[in-house]
């Protein structure tokens, strides 16, 4: 038996098939592949602790540059998680060069 739709349920026969480019892929020989720079959809999130020993600094740096730098960091729940790559360019692009000796000593207390 078919099911009449609801009032708000779109005609799935009149949606527009889905653009995968959009998610980070490319069809390739009719199939599809990662788009080259959409590594970090794959790439497992880690923990401040984990970011802070891959860049050789303090958890408390870690926090205090998510606070005054812009570090690129995401919250899930009360956690923090990184993705490695996106840090890395962060660090390659200044985000963590020091501001000079105004910001010496000063810390997450």
């Amino acid at each position: 038996m078919i099911h009449p739709r609801l009032p708000n349920e779109p005609d799935v026969t009149q949606l527009e098939p889905i653009n995968h480019d959009d998610f980070g892929y490319n069809r390739v020989r009719g199939k599809l592949a990662k788009r080259p720079g959409s590594e970090t959809m794959n790439e497992r999130w880690v923990s401040v602790a984990e970011i802070a020993e891959h860049l050789g600094v303090s958890k408390d740096t870690v926090y205090t540059w998510i606070e005054t730098k812009r570090m690129p960091a995401h919250r899930v729940g009360r956690l923090w998680k990184f993705q490695r790559a996106e840090v890395d360019d962060w660090v390659k692009s200044g985000g963590a060069a020091s501001d000079g000796p105004a910001n010496a000593g000063k810390g997450r207390r």
